[in-house]
Formats: C-alpha cells, sequence, structure tokens
C-alpha cells in the first residue's frame, strides 16, 4: 500500500451492529478531518456519505477486508456505516491537510 499524502491526526474503531448506523468523529481536539481511511474487519458493512442513513439492504458494499478513503470534510461528516450482519470492526484514522 501507497503512503498517503494526508497527515493522521486520529485512530479509532467502531464495532457495529446491524440496527444503528454509526458515524466517525469528524473534528477531534479542534481539528477537523479533509478525509478518513477506513478497513472493514469481521463482516460486510454498508455505508451512506450523502447524509442519508444505510440499511442492512441500502447503502454502499464495503467487503470484509477492504480498504477505503474517503475525501472532502463534508463527506467525512455526513459518513455513516452499519453492519450487513454480524457485529464487524471498523478501524479508521482521521486525516487532515
Amino acid at each position: 500500500m501507497a503512503v498517503r499524502g494526508e497527515t493522521g491526526f486520529y485512530h479509532g474503531m467502531l464495532t457495529l451492529d446491524v440496527l444503528t448506523a454509526q458515524s466517525f468523529p469528524s473534528e477531534v481536539g479542534g481539528v477537523k478531518a479533509t478525509s478518513i481511511f477506513l478497513t472493514v474487519e469481521g463482516a460486510n458493512v454498508r455505508y451512506r456519505y450523502d447524509g442519508g442513513l444505510p440499511t442492512q439492504g441500502s447503502g454502499h458494499l464495503l467487503t470484509i477486508g477492504s480498504a477505503y478513503n474517503l475525501e472532502g470534510p463534508q463527506n467525512v461528516k455526513n459518513f455513516r456505516v452499519i453492519a450487513e450482519s454480524g457485529n464487524p470492526v471498523v478501524r479508521f484514522t482521521l486525516e487532515k491537510s
């Protein structure tokens, strides 16, 4: 994997379920994220970044082992993710320009 041009400033993880769409922090310590890098472990997830909520059957699919880059501060703020099944873990790093 190539090193990205953004600076990572916060790492975290979410354990998801099939009932509630979750979001990442878009700001930590007064620093706003301009992008996010994430990986999926354990089960598939669905996401949206248009301000709507994903469900088990709607939204973009990220499969187990996927790595994903989301660009743009508004997209980071709007990002929501939910488990397609089980309790997957999403690990993420917030990035700044």
